[in-house]
């Protein structure tokens, strides 16, 4: 089972609890900063990057790791997905 939160503070307290499965982080604020519609494509991803670190200071190094991305390509190995807002 996958449970799919939005930021790190829900994700930390389930990861303490009783919950069974992995515990996903979704770290995407698409309101802010520019967001194309292939957001695949690493030129698109390196722009949005570099626009991040610069205004909000959110490491490029980190949003480039693409953590999120394997495991949505991966997602087909659970059973179950479970989005926790």
């Amino acid at each position: 089972m996958l449970h799919i939160t939005n930021g790190d503070s829900v994700a930390n307290k389930l990861r303490q609890g009783a919950v069974q499965g992995e515990v996903v982080a979704w770290r995407e604020i698409y309101s802010v900063g520019p967001v194309f519609r292939d957001m695949a494509q690493r030129q698109n991803r390196e722009i949005r990057a570099r626009y991040l670190e610069r205004n909000l200071g959110i490491p490029r190094e980190e949003y480039l790791k693409e953590e999120q991305e394997r495991i949505l390509r991966d997602l087909n190995r659970f059973s179950v997905a479970v989005p926790r807002l």
